[in-house]
């Protein structure tokens, strides 16, 4: 008797005949599962004398964010620009929700082994992203995930996200755990950083509900960081998962980098990754005070994100990548604790004036 895992490698085999058919490869080409997805299933295809990677991308009624087409718009808008820090986007079938991509030869980055080689690496990659943001084809690009360009969209978008969380079923211990740390740490935490940000603007004479025009906002891979790449044999970095990818403010891309914990980015280099966003765009100095006025914001969202696995959608998706959800609760519950109280170091490195 097939076991469930047996039945979906078959189904997805039997989807992706037709994506297999387009690059010439036989109806009952082996998959093999490589596990390394966050929030799709992901498999190695050989056929022939090339290696593909197929992805499998997760579809549920209440996410209905098309991330097949913005891994692909992006991915194909980079590779045709000469971009090779990324994976090649070979063929999708957007019926099935599979997506085709090169396999690239390299290791995961594990935390606390970045340099300043890869830190550079990855502005690099920004960099010669937006050197083609002006041409007809970037502005054919979407919105990233949650694109937002005004400072009170932003603080909009992480106090949804933490009115959802607030509303965590308390079913079991670990459950009334996170409810009780949302509304006595981070909720009030992100209440002070919102009064604070909104005095600066005032003091400063800024409006918080001005959008950004469209030469200052940025092309960005989104959920940006070291967690979405690997390291080839020669040391070279291939960045990877753009489905969230497309148009977005700096400071988001930026308070991405700097938030996500998988791979953390050290404060030290926050200043020059900073600058190099930064020099980008004609209004250097806007940017960069942005930028940085908007980094504890995404720390608590990155907070919030942690604290997903509470969340009935969001488990359905890491079960459908991953399987089992039991005690990821408990660690994503204290790394969310951990990200919180590390708000302070935000301010180490800051250029002194």
């Amino acid at each position: 008797m097939q076991d469930k895992s047996d039945k979906a490698l078959l189904d997805v085999c039997s989807r992706a005949a037709r994506l297999f058919s387009s690059i010439g490869a036989a109806a009952g080409t082996e998959l093999v599962p490589l596990g390394l997805g966050g929030n799709n299933r992901i498999y190695r295809v050989e056929a022939g004398s090339r290696t593909y990677v197929l992805k499998e991308y997760f579809r549920h009624p209440g996410d209905t964010r098309d991330r097949l087409g913005s891994e692909f718009a992006l991915a194909r808008f980079a590779w045709t620009n000469g971009l090779r820090c990324i994976p090649e986007a070979i063929a999708c079938d957007t019926t099935e929700g599979l997506g085709l991509f090169e396999f690239i030869d390299g290791e995961r980055i594990l935390p606390g082994t970045l340099s300043r080689t890869d830190i550079g690496q990855a502005r690099a990659f920004i960099a010669s992203l937006n050197r083609f943001r002006e041409t007809p084809e970037a502005r054919e690009l979407p919105l990233g995930s949650e694109a937002c360009f005004s400072i009170h969209q932003h603080l909009a978008v992480v106090k949804r996200r933490i009115d959802r969380i607030n509303g965590i079923n308390p079913a079991l211990p670990i459950d009334r755990e996170a409810l009780a740390f949302v509304r006595a740490e981070l909720a009030p935490a992100f209440g002070q950083i919102t009064e604070k940000i909104l005095l600066q603007l005032t003091e400063e004479g800024m409006e918080p509900d001005a959008e950004l025009l469209p030469e200052q906002r940025v092309i960005s891979p989104s959920d940006f960081g070291f967690h979405n790449a690997l390291r080839r044999p020669d040391g070279t970095i291939a960045f990877l998962d753009f489905e969230y990818a497309g148009w977005d403010d700096p400071a988001k891309l930026t308070g991405d980098f700097f938030s996500q914990v998988a791979v953390p980015v050290p404060v030290m280099y926050k200043d020059e990754v900073l600058d190099s966003i930064a020099d980008i765009f004609s209004e250097r100095e806007s940017t960069l005070r942005r930028m940085t006025l908007l980094l504890p914001v995404y720390r608590i969202k990155w907070c919030c994100i942690l604290l997903n696995h509470f969340l009935p959608v969001a488990s359905d998706r890491r079960i459908f990548a991953q399987g089992a959800a039991g005690k990821q609760k408990k660690e994503q519950l204290t790394k969310a604790k951990q990200l919180l109280t590390s708000l302070q170091q935000l301010d180490a490195g800051r250029k002194r004036n």
